[in-house]
């Protein structure tokens, strides 16, 4: 436990005390939420779009995993650390408009492929330019809300990836199956074009560390990897989060065509079919802000108990999403799951701004989106598609256990969510005594 001055120090309990945000805080909150639900939904619209793509292309569903996840992750994770770095130096305002018209122009652009290969320099594109979102918007956040609200504030913004990817289900599979899934690409890349001159004209850049800690020069990048690495509650939380992912990106980039195969539903009720799963997750990133912000106030730990609770209870659910006869019942358990899931957020990347300097905190943000991408969004979607080609004898039934098969995973995840809390006190110790 913290002594009353360790607690006093490292952002203890909120209180009447406590600094509120301004107003440009919260309108630069809802810009970046905006721009991180067009980054979720133009990154999980191939998902909607597997099955009349692999139709019209003629692909199999392991050159499907690829370009919806191994080619997209690659590349996104070697724009990762470059992004970060530059990040903690110059204008994150101008860069992450700069990134989010990158990407939306070449999510637009995806409507224009006729080939495996276009396709794939294509989401190469995608995932280059999606490097910036989060770990831009994450640094700024922090450095807009005091650290007692900082977890709720994370919380929001990613409170609106689940509805974008809603919104891609829903509209892309409309738009698919009423016109074509060129069109939907198109619709997806289309709003980003406008928000990124948004972005860049009205936002405001605020001084790193304006909230919560003195704002410092920012350090080689080596030397600032090393020690981002070195803080093993921050270690243990990055491992985690990728693992997590690579189930997540797994079951929402094959869970569409698993509903499509198993369950003999059409593109057009994607959309209202997940709409539930979609706010449940919005829930549970809202809920885990929430609920940590008040519990951490009396034991930071709790950053770390709430997420690896959440993520190994989430098992059961994604088993019972997969195995259940009727698609009632598989739907529900996709709900429970799609809430518990979403947990982590806030209280995981709260840790993360926390632990780590302000000048190193879009450095760590795209470590942390490195681990995520490579881990989660490179490997997740692909292993699924070749456990799924390579039970191809068992039929439909072949994507519904190549899906399964990567469940445990979840636990490995947990465990590292937990070790976090091992050495937490120590490095927020090690962080405020150079405050």
């Amino acid at each position: 436990m913290f002594s009353s001055n360790q607690v006093g120090s490292m952002e203890a309990a909120e209180s009447p005390g406590t600094p509120a945000a301004s107003a440009s805080a919260y309108y630069a909150l809802f810009l970046l939420a905006a721009a991180n639900l067009l980054c979720a939904g133009d990154r999980m619209i191939m998902s909607v779009l597997i099955e009349p793509i692999k139709l019209d292309l003629h692909l199999t569903d392991t050159q499907m995993g690829i370009v919806s996840g191994l080619a997209f992750a690659i590349f996104n994770a070697v724009a990762l650390l470059p992004i970060g770095m530059l990040a903690d130096r110059f204008s994150r305002r101008k860069l992450i408009a700069i990134c989010l018209a990158l990407w939306s122009g070449m999510t637009a652009l995806g409507s224009q492929a006729h080939s495996f290969m276009q396709l794939l320099l294509i989401r190469i594109g995608v995932g280059v330019g999606e490097a910036g979102s989060g770990p831009i918007g994450i640094s700024i956040i922090a450095d807009n809300f005091p650290p007692q609200r900082r977890a709720r504030a994370i919380s929001i913004f990613f409170v609106s990836s689940p509805l974008g990817v809603l919104i891609a289900y829903s509209m892309g599979g409309w738009l698919a199956e009423h016109y074509s899934w060129r069109m939907a690409m198109f619709a997806a890349g289309v709003p980003g074009l406008f928000l990124a001159p948004l972005l860049w004209l009205t936002m405001a850049d605020p001084q790193r560390g304006s909230a919560g800690a003195k704002p410092d020069k920012p350090m080689p990048f080596r030397e600032a990897v090393t020690i981002v690495w070195q803080r093993r509650s921050v270690a243990h939380t990055m491992i985690g989060i990728g693992l997590l992912n690579f189930v997540v990106a797994g079951v929402s980039t094959w869970g569409p065509s698993f509903l499509l195969r198993s369950h003999h539903i059409n593109l057009g009720t994607i959309g209202p079919l997940l709409a539930a799963t979609s706010v449940a997750g919005m829930l549970g990133a809202f809920l885990g802000g929430q609920l940590t912000d008040r519990l951490a106030a009396s034991d930071k730990r709790w950053l770390c108990w709430i997420p690896a609770t959440a993520v190994l209870l989430a098992m059961i659910p994604l088993t019972g999403f997969l195995l259940a006869p009727s698609l009632l019942g598989a739907m529900s358990f996709n709900v429970v799951y799609g809430l518990l899931v979403a947990i982590y957020m806030g209280p995981s990347y709260s840790l993360i701004q926390t632990v780590v300097a302000p000048s190193m905190r879009a450095t760590a943000n795209s470590m942390t989106y490195l681990l995520s991408g490579a881990i989660g969004f490179g490997l997740g979607p692909l292993a699924v598609g070749m456990l799924s080609d390579a039970l191809s004898p068992l039929g439909t039934a072949s994507l519904r256990y190549g899906i399964l098969a990567i469940a445990i995973v979840l636990a490995w995840s947990a465990f590292h969510l937990q070790r976090a809390a091992r050495t937490l006190q120590a490095d927020l110790a090690a962080q405020d005594s150079l405050n």
